[in-house]
């Protein structure tokens, strides 16, 4: 099954919230309305720019909700981070957040949201 083939629901219908860290660099989202959402598999995608060429890249993560009530994530940020460091990307289009949501019954939905930076 794709995700296109899922029955859609809007932002709004989980209670979705995204927050732009300060700098532009990093997102997070939390869901207001997650009673019956047992598990939501998330991928934020966006373009950007690599030695003048424009490549496509993905953040992918899961929240177990049903299991730990966590229902937001952490800043999930637009490039790569080590020790401490990072080299962030040089982000080129507005941010796709798709999300599977599969609630408690079984029954699984898309959600899309797209954010400008």
């Amino acid at each position: 099954v794709t995700e296109s083939d899922l029955p859609t629901l809007s932002p709004e219908d989980i209670g979705m919230e995204v927050t732009v860290r300060e700098d532009g660099r990093a997102l997070m989202f939390e869901l207001t309305k997650a009673d019956d959402i047992a598990l939501v598999e998330y991928t934020i995608e966006y373009e950007k720019e690599v030695e003048g060429e424009i490549a496509n890249e993905g953040i992918f993560g899961v929240m177990n909700i049903g299991d730990d009530g966590i229902t937001e994530t952490d800043f999930r940020e637009f490039g790569t981070c080590s020790a401490g460091k990072c080299r962030y990307d040089n982000v080129t289009s507005d941010i796709t957040i798709n999300l599977k949501v599969t609630k408690k019954d079984g029954k699984e939905y898309q959600v899309q949201e797209v954010v400008k930076l």
